[in-house]
């Protein structure tokens, strides 16, 4: 339906657009956070916004050798490092967090560094599926200081191995894991830590690397470079059941009784409760969680605001809805008119929503049309249904098909208080 039709494959990546040319974006079109990029790295720091040149050799905060990048992020880029001073953590590797010299990524990589440690303090030891962190330290260039965040060395993304396997999916063991790895990670974070990831998505599940691993023996060799990242992908698909995954990035959350924002989550993920601002709580992670698992399963967003309804020729010429009643539209599409008790507490209902003379609330009147031209609908209420299991079912055999929907039904509840918790749906994956 609206969210999971063909989409071309550019490279470029926004969380939002007014271009129908972007809303025709696929997932695997990203730009993922750990891409292939060159071993260079070579940014302007007379505007305090980057870094000196990075290369392989280099020592950043006089302990970590660089030996090769493993991405690139709007706040900082990640480096592979081997730890000249504490070989016995994660054998003597890290992935280094370097920040861009702004003074608000800089206050990002104190609040990560800072949630993760109290993580680890509440685990007393290691948190289940949540990447380890090693410390804060600060690297001084010749222009700026920059705070750099040394955490556990991790392999691919979630979303990278789905880009590489056939049809841009994730086979069906990893899938379970990865969903698995989530789950463990947002049940630590909710129950015991009382804190809100607010930005759960393909990018930020990363599959671990076991000692002694394929994966880690390719980490090892130098040069680390494009070659090297290629066979590090196709041994991370090669790990299957056995596989497990970590949870990162954690610069953007918050605990449960402080919120830095109304507005959370990467757009394709975003809760309806975000979106109405309704009052969010760590439900919002559960449906982001929902939402990620679709998309690494079918290769599909399952909520593409960014691409509108098809209009019926009859119907005069107009303008793409925005993206937030095209979002609100296809979630009613999915899930149905959505309960009265969560629009009672939105702040931000005259957007989607308007009051009939009768008292009732209704959709703004605007023309949508099925994909395939057969039903028109003038309003939210009167917008063809199609099941989440039929969504699936368009790309996978009927049993995986059923589990997944077994599992993610309850975490796509419009109603916060009604969608499963973390706990709740690890125990369907039993």
């Amino acid at each position: 339906m609206a969210g999971d039709r063909s989409r071309s494959r550019s490279r470029s990546r926004v969380r939002s657009s007014s271009s129908s040319e972007a809303a025709s974006e696929a997932p695997s079109a990203r730009q993922s956070s750990s891409a292939p990029a060159s071993d260079d790295d070579i940014e302007d720091c007379e505007e305090g916004q980057s870094l000196h040149a990075i290369r392989p050799g280099v020592l950043l905060c006089d302990r970590f050798r660089v030996r090769g990048r493993l991405g690139t992020g709007a706040f900082a880029t990640v480096w592979l490092c081997a730890d000249e001073e504490q070989e016995e953590y994660n054998f003597g590797y890290v992935a280094l967090k370097v920040y861009r010299a702004v003074d608000r990524y800089q206050l990002y990589a104190s609040e990560e560094s800072g949630l993760l440690r109290d993580a680890a303090e509440l685990a007393e030891s290691r948190p289940p599926s949540l990447v380890g962190l090693l410390g804060l330290f600060p690297h001084q260039g010749p222009a700026c200081q920059h705070a750099c965040v040394a955490l556990e060395l991790l392999g691919p993304s979630a979303l990278e191995m789905a880009e590489r396997s056939r049809s841009s999916r994730l086979p069906l063991p990893l899938l379970c894991c990865a969903l698995r790895g989530g789950l463990r990670a947002l049940d630590f974070l909710h129950r015991e830590c009382s804190i809100i990831h607010t930005d759960v998505k393909p990018e930020n599940i990363l599959i671990n690397i076991p000692p002694g691993s394929a994966m880690f023996d390719i980490l090892r060799k130098l040069p680390f470079g494009r070659a090297e990242r290629l066979r590090l992908m196709e041994a991370a698909l090669r790990e299957g059941a056995s596989a497990t995954f970590s949870l990162v990035d954690l610069g953007n959350s918050c605990t449960r009784d402080r919120h830095v924002s109304v507005d959370i989550t990467t757009m394709e993920y975003k809760a309806v409760e975000v979106m109405l601002n309704a009052g969010y709580d760590t439900g919002a992670d559960i449906w982001s969680m929902a939402c990620t698992v679709y998309e690494l399963a079918t290769g599909r967003y399952l909520f593409d605001p960014r691409r509108s309804f098809a209009r019926p020729q009859a119907l005069p010429a107009r303008p793409a809805l925005a993206n937030g009643p095209e979002h609100v539209a296809q979630i009613v599409e999915l899930l149905g008119p959505l309960p009265s008790s969560l629009l009672g507490r939105s702040r931000r209902l005259g957007a989607f929503f308007r009051t009939t003379a009768g008292g009732l609330l209704e959709s703004a009147t605007w023309p949508f049309q099925s994909p395939d031209g057969s039903e028109v609908a003038t309003s939210m209420s009167t917008l063809p249904r199609c099941a989440l299991i039929g969504r699936l079912a368009e790309h996978l055999p009927e049993e995986p098909s059923k589990l997944l929907a077994q599992v993610l039904s309850p975490m796509l509840q419009a109603e916060p208080k009604e969608r499963s918790t973390a706990q709740e749906a690890l125990e369907k994956l039993q």
